[in-house]
């Protein structure tokens, strides 16, 4: 279970955020975030796995404090345990793509998880090619078994599908859904798509500005000039809700 409960400032004083944000996942959980660019997803992100510090507040994960500001108390990336798949994958150009996973092994290229996952996500034809000879779908399949190689408790996705085609990424959404099934791993992506949120994850929220914010389904308010967006589903309490991410088009009337 990941416990969280943040706050930090982000950028400036008259252009940044600050995040602040409360909340709790499950063990195997798969949590969906959603929100503008700049509202605080990727921070975050880099906060959970430790690249980035808070200015105040807890994470715990399983029982284990990873960060408690008041007992001084940070556990540096290396000890956490997450995989991370970025939007860009940071596969090595340098190495095979059997190397990149027996890099991120500890247990380097004797791990038969390498090989096992190899298999599993189709690439194992594809194992003594660099990068460079790989396709986009190759690529994020890729960069996934590297994260998943040395079993974390918690898989942060960034964007991971965003610079693949619309045909690509639906494929690729069965793959994951099947990989999630045999390797459960509690998951938090961040994706602009609802419906790839939809069908990758268990619940999802929307960040603005650093917040959470939420409202009941049935209720999508335009409040005074900010016209909802972005919505995803936000289960909470056998209550299905609704996460609205707003933007401001009062220009759009001048």
């Amino acid at each position: 279970m990941l416990q969280a409960s943040i706050k930090k400032r982000i950028g400036n004083k008259n252009s940044g955020i600050d995040i602040n944000l409360n909340f709790n996942m499950s063990q195997g959980e798969r949590l969906g975030l959603m929100g503008s660019s700049g509202s605080g997803k990727t921070s975050l992100l880099r906060i959970l796995a430790g690249l980035e510090k808070v200015d105040s507040g807890k994470i715990v994960m399983n029982g284990n404090p990873w960060v408690d500001t008041d007992a001084k108390t940070f556990v540096p990336p290396s000890h956490r345990n997450i995989g991370f798949v970025f939007q860009d994958y940071a596969l090595f150009p340098n190495m095979t793509l059997r190397q990149n996973l027996a890099f991120a092994s500890r247990n380097g290229s004797a791990d038969p998880k390498v090989e096992e996952l190899l298999d599993v996500m189709a690439l194992a034809l594809h194992a003594d090619k660099k990068p460079c000879e790989l396709s986009g779908g190759q690529k994020q399949r890729a960069a996934l078994a590297r994260a998943l190689v040395r079993s974390p408790q918690l898989l942060l996705m960034d964007e991971p599908l965003s610079a693949l085609d619309r045909h690509t990424r639906t494929m690729l959404w069965s793959e994951l859904n099947r990989l999630y099934n045999r390797y459960p791993v509690s998951i938090i992506l961040v994706s602009h798509d609802p419906e790839e949120i939809e069908a990758l994850t268990d619940r999802a929220i929307t960040i603005d500005r650093g917040k959470i914010i939420s409202v009941p389904k049935r209720i999508i308010p335009v409040l005074s000039n900010r016209l909802p967006i972005e919505t995803s589903r936000y289960h909470n309490n056998g209550l299905n809700l609704t996460a609205v991410t707003s933007v401001d088009f009062t220009h759009m009337l001048n």
